[in-house]
């Protein structure tokens, strides 16, 4: 059986005022392709009230680290009371919107994802001892690399929120 491993559970990272939300979301995609991740999107949904647009966006990106061992990555935007408004900057007109954003990662680490130890009994054992003892390091090392990775996307995504509060 493929074991998944949670090394970030439902971090969140909230802000509320004016929200470049294609920039945001460029931001977030940008960081995981440079980190090799492949980003796809698996959910986008956007409701209208009467108070403002609700959005809900989903990227989800895979790193294979190797024949056994992978990752998965997870971001959710969710946006609130998004009301659209323009200012006026530089003599253009740029369209923002305010409103609140909560976004959610969560980063799994799974081995044996191809379930190629789980023919027999011995093949599980094997892949136990092996965990155990020889893919200990190399195993501790990546989840090392994807806590770097996560602390980089969060100080990259608040310097992208405040960099556009101050323009």
């Amino acid at each position: 059986m493929s074991e998944t491993r949670l090394l970030v559970d439902e971090k969140q990272l909230t802000y509320s005022g004016l929200i470049p939300v294609q920039g945001l979301y460029r931001t977030v995609k940008t960081f995981l392709q440079e980190n090799d991740y492949n980003p796809f999107d698996s959910r986008n949904e956007e409701q209208v009230f009467e108070d403002g647009k609700q959005i809900i966006l989903e990227i989800k990106g895979e790193k294979k680290l190797s024949e056994f061992a992978r990752i998965n990555w997870e971001t959710k935007f969710y946006f609130t009371g998004l009301q659209e408004m323009f200012v006026e900057k530089g003599g253009k007109k740029l369209r923002l919107h305010r409103g609140k954003v909560m976004l959610q990662t969560d980063v799994f680490l799974l081995t044996d994802y191809e379930k190629t130890f789980e023919q027999n009994a011995f093949q599980y054992f094997l892949r136990v001892v092996i965990d155990k003892y020889v893919f200990k390091s190399y195993m501790n090392r990546n989840v090392a690399l994807v806590m770097k990775h996560y602390k980089r996307f969060e100080e990259t995504v608040k310097r992208y929120l405040n960099m556009e509060a101050f323009k």
